[in-house]
């Protein structure tokens, strides 16, 4: 496996760049269970239903921009998340999000920063730069 380091990253949402702020990217994909247990079983058994992804971004405040263009609600958007950089061939990930939350901590005589966290409404569709 290839490895990379983070500082080539391209993200983006709703064509508003956040990777020149940010600090920390991270998908968190889940699947909703339904149980099935029934009769005499003597163990729960699920099927799997809805999948559910979450990705956050941890990014230093630079201004309001970003901040601003972040706000919980945001409708429906294309995040593109591009993790080795938007170089020829490097991988691009694409999904319609919405903004579910907003973090931002405001410290003493240090950087100033914020997080936000989408709520995917489509399957990451992977394609490359």
């Amino acid at each position: 496996m290839a490895s990379y380091l983070g500082t080539s990253a391209v993200i983006t949402f709703a064509g508003v760049t956040i990777n020149t702020y940010y600090r920390k990217a991270k998908s968190d994909e889940s699947i909703a269970l339904v149980d099935k247990t029934a009769g005499a079983d003597t163990h729960m058994s699920h099927l799997a239903a809805l999948r559910e992804t979450k990705f956050t971004v941890d990014f230093v405040m630079d201004g309001t921009t970003v901040w601003d263009a972040l706000a919980p609600g945001t409708s429906s958007a294309a995040l593109i998340w591009g993790p080795e950089g938007s170089g020829t061939g490097k991988p691009k990930y694409t999904a319609t999000a919405i903004v579910s939350k907003r973090t931002k901590d405001e410290t003493y005589n240090d950087l100033v920063v914020a997080s936000v966290e989408f709520e995917l409404q489509t399957a990451w569709v992977a394609t490359s730069y």
